[in-house]
Formats: structure tokens, C-alpha cells, sequence
């Protein structure tokens, strides 16, 4: 069999497994947010940021840190959710995932103290988690659950292909 000049092209069609670059929307959801403030419930809000492959970013008490290190690039922030304790936030964040790379992710979540304040020493910290794109979209239904510190909250991230 000779399959010289013959254009098989039209046989291909890009999939999950063959294409080199998906591009994935994160959506956050945060359960059970401990109550900071005197008169009201959490105002919360997400922060995500990229680290390197194998860095593994300071934890305390089982959570990465307060703030995050100079090796951690911030990649996005959500809207200010008020006065919830089961905020689900508007904002998706658009990653490109890569197959062949482990791609490593910090998501802390803060309760905004200081409106329009851009400063996170200036918040309280509710807690975070660190995950991996392959962790997610491995997962059943491309969703994961990660607890954010002691307490009951956690967070609900999920993965939405193209």
C-alpha cells in the first residue's frame, strides 16, 4: 500500500489527548466562610498565582501562607463577594494547560477589610489551597474540593474545557 501524495488532513480533528495547549476556565465557589466581621458576614474575594514546577510554596498550619513568596506570580483576582458565607464568583480565570507540563497553582481567599484596597496585608485571610490543572481536569467532573485551613470552609474549584 503507497499513500504518497494523499492528504490525510482531512481525517484529523483536534482532541483532548492530541491537541498541545487546552484552554481551561477556572470557577470558584467557597462553602462555609468564617464570619470576621463584627456586622456582617465574609466579603470575599480569590487570588490566584502561578508557581514554578516543583516549587512548593510555604505552608502554615496545612495552608500556604498569609501572602504569597517572590517566586509566586499573581495571575488574577476575583470580585469582592458581599456579605456571603457560600460566595460563587462571576469572575472565571482562563488558564492555558499544557499536557506534558505540571502546572502548579495557589488560590488563597481573603475578607476584604479595606474597600479598594489593593494591599493584602490589609485583609484577613481566610485560607487557600495549592493544586495542579492535571489534579483538576483529572478529577471526577473536573471538580475539586480543597478545605481552607481548620475550620469547616473549602473551596469548590472547577474546570471548564473548550
Amino acid at each position: 500500500m503507497k499513500y504518497k501524495n494523499k492528504d490525510f488532513s482531512k481525517f484529523a480533528w483536534p482532541s483532548r489527548l492530541t491537541a498541545s495547549v487546552n484552554k481551561v476556565d477556572l470557577l470558584l465557589q467557597c462553602r462555609r466562610l468564617p464570619k470576621k466581621d463584627l456586622l456582617s458576614q465574609a466579603d470575599a474575594f480569590c487570588v490566584l498565582w502561578q508557581v514554578p514546577n516543583g516549587y512548593v510554596p510555604p505552608m502554615d498550619k496545612g495552608m500556604p501562607s498569609k501572602l504569597p513568596s517572590r517566586l509566586e506570580d499573581e495571575i488574577i483576582r476575583t470580585e469582592v463577594q458581599r456579605n456571603s458565607v457560600d460566595p460563587v464568583f462571576k469572575e472565571q480565570f482562563r488558564l492555558d494547560y499544557c499536557f506534558h507540563e505540571e502546572q502548579t497553582y495557589v488560590l488563597r481567599v481573603y475578607n476584604e477589610d479595606l474597600h479598594m484596597g489593593t494591599d493584602l496585608k490589609e485583609h484577613d485571610y481566610l485560607g487557600g489551597c495549592v493544586f495542579t490543572l492535571g489534579q483538576l481536569l483529572g478529577s471526577k467532573g473536573c471538580t475539586i474540593l480543597k478545605r481552607l485551613g481548620r475550620g469547616n470552609a473549602f473551596l469548590v474549584i472547577t474546570g471548564q474545557g473548550e
